[in-house]
């Protein structure tokens, strides 16, 4: 008889799991052969468990599929959020420098 595992493999730099259950095993089926190191998950499909879509989700991907070019919007999407970092970071440095430390504030 083959020889059963029961382990979850631990990230780094974190320390191990505690065991716990009866067989010392606290997120695998204990008894299901498992190759040394890896992580068996079985996913079970329930009704319940369904995640519905937002409505404004739906809304943002039926409008992404009406656009015809995907690269500049992408781009100018890009370039907006740089531009908002700038201008955060502009911001601060104003505050830093005139407001915060200013003789008569």
């Amino acid at each position: 008889m083959a020889a059963t595992a029961c382990r979850v493999a631990v990230p780094l730099g974190l320390a191990p799991l505690p065991r716990g259950g009866a067989g010392g095993c606290a997120f695998l089926q204990c008894g299901s052969k498992v190759s040394r190191g890896m992580v068996a998950v079985r996913a079970t499909s329930s009704g319940e468990g369904s995640v519905e879509t937002p409505e404004f989700v739906k809304a943002v991907q039926d409008a992404w599929e009406k656009v015809e070019d995907k690269y500049a919007v992408a781009t100018l999407g890009v370039a907006g959020i740089v531009a908002l970092w700038t201008a955060v970071g502009a911001i601060k440095w104003f505050t830093y420098r005139n407001l915060i430390f200013q003789p008569d504030r």
